[in-house]
């Protein structure tokens, strides 16, 4: 699993990214509206390439206004995995090197999961 997270306006380095043979990806997004135009663009893409997008993950989703995961899962018939806020825990989890847990990551391994174990034989889903 290659999780990469990239600002808004990233269009080449995203292109590059999807030429590199991808089996699925888990978009992530925060819920302004300039981070949806720049997933927009990331969903095209990926059709483009012919790589499936499991579902749309919003981040920092209780600090900022805005439903853009909700709205781009729908627009795009996507699953919504749901959102992660933004938290001092995580902040000082990650500066720490401890792990973190959050029940929303429950939501995406198993959405990953549930794609991989439906996938054919000849690598299809």
């Amino acid at each position: 699993i290659l999780l990469v997270d990239m600002p808004p306006g990233s269009g080449l380095e995203v292109r590059g990214l999807l030429k590199i043979n991808l089996d699925a990806a888990v978009l992530v997004t925060s819920p302004q509206s300039i981070s949806e135009a720049a997933v927009r663009k990331v969903v095209n893409m990926a059709e483009e390439y012919a790589i499936p997008v499991i579902g749309i993950l919003e981040n920092n989703a209780y600090r900022v206004a805005g439903t853009a995961g909700i709205r781009l899962s729908k627009d795009f018939q996507l699953v919504y995995l749901g959102k992660i806020g933004w938290s001092r825990t995580i902040v000082d989890k990650m500066e720490s090197h401890e792990p973190f847990y959050s029940k929303t990551f429950d939501r995406v391994a198993k959405a990953i999961s549930v794609y991989v174990n439906h996938r054919g034989s000849d690598g299809t889903a």
